[in-house]
């Protein structure tokens, strides 16, 4: 997963520094910067790290109304597979970070 300041050297956020006024420079990289931090993750892109962290998980529930949870990954997860395992059985299709760094 991509830091802020990666993303920032990103093409698309480039792209708003091409701008000649200055206050669509501002407003793009704002916008660009919101789409980054929104932005949700499919398990099938990425696995976030193993890391005692919390991520907010996207579960696929037939009947449902909240479908998003926090979900701390815990330090007895030792392997992607183990994590793999884990979202298969809870139905888990995306993840984000709940801070970014």
């Amino acid at each position: 997963m991509k830091t802020i300041k990666e993303a920032a050297k990103s093409p698309e956020f480039n792209r708003a520094l091409l701008l000649s006024n200055p206050h669509q420079v501002i407003t793009k990289s704002f916008e660009s910067g919101v789409k980054f931090a929104q932005r949700w993750i499919s398990i099938d892109d990425e696995l976030p790290e193993i890391k005692n962290e919390r991520y907010q998980i996207f579960i696929k529930r037939a009947f449902k109304i909240d479908p998003y949870e926090v979900f701390s990954i815990s330090p007895l997860i030792k392997s992607k597979e183990n994590l793999i395992e884990i979202f298969s059985e809870f139905s888990v299709t995306h993840w984000r970070p709940i801070e970014l760094k």
